[in-house]
């Protein structure tokens, strides 16, 4: 199951002829991890099964690379995750 929720708050404030409009956009409010994609064994994207299958021969060639230092590591996909929360400030002006 997936949900966010989403707020838009805003203010107007009336100066002369023009109307000054500020707003905040939040997305995911409650920095809600949902998962989009997600690992065949498990059905999950927090873990896989990898690690007791012994893979060590196909992550082996990975440990010389950049950013990859244990099989905890490799399994860790932000990707596989919905965007964390999110905010837009801003201001329109109306005349």
């Amino acid at each position: 199951m997936q949900y966010n929720i989403d707020a838009n708050l805003f203010k107007i404030f009336h100066v002369g002829r023009s109307d000054i409009r500020l707003f905040v956009r939040i997305f995911n409010l409650l920095d809600n991890l949902n998962e989009l994609f997600v690992f065949d064994e498990t059905g999950r994207a927090t873990y896989s099964l990898s690690d007791q299958r012994n893979l060590q021969a196909f992550y082996e060639p990975n440990y010389g690379q950049l950013g990859i230092h244990d099989l905890d590591d490799y399994d860790t996909r932000p990707q596989y995750y919905s965007r964390p929360r999110q905010i837009k400030f801003g201001a329109t002006i109306t005349f």
